[in-house]
């Protein structure tokens, strides 16, 4: 059992410190890991209030540089002194057609390699690219190449000279005092270095600043949420104490993010590799601590059923888990982008307090239970606020469910578009869940779509998931009408009746799965001329992947997509007031 640590403090060159992300103070010991470089145990710990993962005690900046030796560290050496490594030159090659070659070979090697990189700048931009804690300087050096305005942070000075010789610019010292402008930069990297910094609240909050808007932000972790470091605990090499100082997972990084006002784009990870060097010396590390006396049949034995664990356990996972990425990624990415309108999620002591905790617990339970649904409306989620950003917007059937339901729900759409917009109302006939969400803040109105009069108009109206609830669709249109500004934007989602996911559905089992509260089903055509008629012009169209409830049948259905676009089962159509 885990016990709160309140041993007394050391007179070493070690520090207590507080949580980063939330400042609470007490801790449970997660585990203890031994240094690969010198005999010392340091703890891991997880914070009671907000379960950030961090070391503590941990050494003091004054000599944390003595666990990073010079003369072996990968990221200290001289890049152009590298020994030859085809996984490299596969990697180069296919980053040549990717950016900018006319190489048939390069540009196929890209189409088959690219997306299973964790970094890749996108190459539609060009500008300025800061790299932090970018070593000797090996990704600028390689971005430089593809037209690419490189700056570099490095803490090692002789690492930052290794990469000013080679025509860098590299600067040594920490992101805070290399005072860049507001605004100067298009792209910043940080290829796992956000686990070896002392605050990284400080560094995101100053990337925030120095990243223009819609600028893209790129990390890379290790993922301390992974099946290799449940699996192998205290003996998982990317543990790497004390050099690395946090330890995150997808979710603690997404809250990161999101607190200091970026919005997520993307989240990757090597969902189904098998990394044998690494794997090799977790097990060494396995077999000298817990079978250090036994025989070698004995050390055998246990490495093959952790091997054959590990395997079994990822395919099923990957078959029949989808949204299970923080288990199977060893390394994660975040893609993320700087919102012209900074919106913030709350996160201070009193928005976790204990009288909360049951709620919160209450949240866990629901989104552990109901991940499904974030993976079918994170794509309608991210278009609608694209739409809505710094707009006023009318949400119409804004409830959706329940109101304990949505407000525990991080994909509720109504609370996406209330993040990025200037004023939001919403309207429901649901009176007893709309009375509930405004005494948490909300503004929303009970009234029937169908017949509402709110005296204003809006420069975007959304209908999500709506129009094929209503009895008449011609009244609510004729609603929305009256409140929309001229070329005000409406947008309009619901399911696809061409999805190709139901004529399947129909031909094994005979039957349409139908949800009984819709009323009406549309196409692209329909749809279309539904509006038409009301003086609604198409401004552009998403088809998006549905909800299947597995891997198999969510990968058939984006198989299909890609065959014809309108075989998606999701419908979003943008459409402009024209009068």
């Amino acid at each position: 059992m885990n016990t709160v640590i309140t041993e007394q403090k050391p007179k070493t060159e070690l520090e207590y410190t507080n949580c980063d992300f939330c400042g609470e103070d007490k801790t449970n010991l997660f585990l203890e890991a031994m240094s690969e470089d010198t005999p010392e145990k340091f703890k891991i710990v997880r914070c009671n209030n907000c379960g950030l993962l961090y070391l503590n005690p941990r050494p003091i900046k004054e000599i944390i540089g003595r666990y990073y030796p010079v003369d072996s560290y990968y990221a200290y050496q001289d890049f152009l002194n590298k020994r030859f490594n085809y996984r490299e030159w596969l990697k180069k090659i296919s980053l040549d057609g990717y950016y900018n070659s006319k190489n048939s070979f390069k540009k196929f090697l890209s189409l088959l390699l690219v997306r299973n990189f964790m970094i890749v700048v996108p190459k539609e931009k060009r500008g300025r690219l800061l790299d932090i804690g970018c070593g000797s300087g090996e990704f600028l050096y390689q971005m430089k190449s593809y037209g690419w305005n490189v700056y570099g942070i490095e803490i090692s000075q002789a690492s930052a000279n290794i990469g000013n010789k080679r025509g860098l610019n590299i600067s040594c010292g920490e992101l805070g005092g290399a005072d860049f402008s507001d605004n100067f930069f298009d792209v910043v990297v940080l290829n796992q270095t956000l686990e070896h910094v002392y605050s990284p609240g400080s560094y995101l909050k100053e990337i925030h600043r120095i990243l223009k808007p819609e600028g893209t932000l790129i990390i890379a972790v290790p993922n301390i949420g992974c099946m290799e470091s449940k699996m192998f605990k205290e003996n998982w090499h990317l543990l790497d104490v004390p050099t690395h100082l946090y330890f995150f997972n997808t979710t603690s990084l997404r809250r990161y993010l999101e607190k200091y006002g970026f919005a997520v784009e993307e989240v990757l990870s090597k969902r189904f590799s098998l990394p044998l060097n690494e794997i090799r010396a977790d097990l060494k590390a396995v077999i000298q601590n817990e079978c250090r006396d036994k025989s070698f049949l004995n050390k055998t034995l246990m490495s093959i059923r952790v091997i054959s664990r590990l395997i079994i356990a990822k395919s099923l996972r990957f078959l029949f888990i989808r949204d299970k990425v923080e288990e199977l990624g060893v390394y994660i990415s975040f893609y993320v982008r700087k919102p012209r309108i900074r919106y913030v999620i709350p996160c201070t002591r009193e928005h976790s307090t204990q009288k909360d905790r049951g709620l919160n617990n209450m949240n866990n339970f629901m989104l552990k239970t109901n991940k499904r649904r974030i993976l079918r409306y994170s794509k309608r989620y991210k278009i609608v606020q694209k739409y809505c950003f710094g707009k006023t917007v009318l949400d119409l059937g804004c409830v959706d469910h329940s109101a304990e339901a949505e407000e525990n729900f991080n994909d509720w759409l109504h609370k996406g578009i209330k993040d990025v917009a200037k004023e939001v109302v919403g309207l429901d006939n649901a009176e007893k869940e709309v009375k509930l969400l405004n005494q948490r803040g909300y503004d929303i109105l009970a009234g029937d779509v169908e017949n509402f009069n709110l005296g204003r108009r809006f420069e975007v109206v959304v209908c999500g998931e709506l129009i094929e609830h209503v009895n008449n669709p011609g009244l609510v249109l004729q609603n929305i009408k009256k409140h929309l500004l001229k070329e005000g934007t409406l947008i309009v989602t619901t399911p696809n009746s061409e999805s190709m996911l139901w004529v399947l559905y129909n031909l094994v089992y005979g039957r349409v799965p139908c949800n009984p509260t819709h009323v009406f089903w549309y196409n692209y055509q329909t749809l279309t001329e539904l509006c038409r008629r009301y003086d609604f012009e198409v401004v552009t169209t998403y088809y998006e992947v549905g909800n299947p409830n597995n891997r198999v049948l969510y990968n058939i259905e984006r198989f299909m997509r890609s065959i014809r676009k309108n075989w998606a089962h999701e419908l979003i159509v943008i459409f402009k007031n024209k009068h």
